[in-house]
């Protein structure tokens, strides 16, 4: 079944071009059901069965030339930016603040961040400290006030719901009632 998924993702139109019977008979007819339309499918899924099959026949291109060239080669793993540190630690990694600090800049009025610094003391400092935060501006002055506002009278409601099954029937058979008055007027 798996080998089947692969070769109707990779040569669908062989596999349309296979239902066509199946369609036929289904459908009790001589001529396949909309055979211009199964011809138009027809090609757009050869289409783009012949870009699936470029696909992998690009990235087993690329991987045989990766192996080419590196054959020989010791390839080693590493950091992405080390800074000329020798031994970085998490500490002295970049944070998503590092790279969003121009543009934060940039909207400093609407964004409103704050930086809390504890500046590097002497001539050998131990401990320093630069952290931003930017507080989410919609949260905070729209939704967050807004679904508090509907929670307090949603509050209200639960006068209603108590737990007690004869009541809530009691309640559809009161709604029943006057919705029948009310169609009947």
């Amino acid at each position: 079944m798996a080998a089947a998924c692969v070769v109707v993702g990779l040569l669908p139109g062989v596999a349309t071009r296979a239902v066509v019977p199946t369609l036929r008979l289904v459908a009790r007819q001589s001529e396949p059901i909309g055979a211009t339309a199964l011809v138009d499918i027809g090609d757009t899924v050869g289409m783009i069965g012949t870009g699936a099959l470029l696909l992998v026949a690009g990235v087993l291109i690329t991987a045989l030339v990766r192996h080419r060239l590196f054959r020989g080669r010791r390839v080693e793993a590493t950091v992405t930016w080390d800074c000329g540190y020798a031994r970085p630690t998490a500490r002295m990694q970049y944070t998503a603040s590092s790279f969003a600090q121009p543009l934060t800049s940039l909207f400093r009025l609407v964004l409103r961040t704050e930086t809390h610094v504890r500046p590097l003391v002497g001539l050998f400092p131990r401990e320093g400290a630069l952290v931003t935060e930017t507080p989410d501006a919609f949260r905070e002055a729209i939704f967050r006030p807004a679904f508090a506002g509907i929670g307090r009278a949603l509050e209200r409601l639960r006068l209603f719901q108590h737990g007690r099954i004869q009541l809530y029937i009691l309640y559809i058979v009161v709604t029943l009632i006057a919705l029948i008055a009310w169609k009947l007027g």
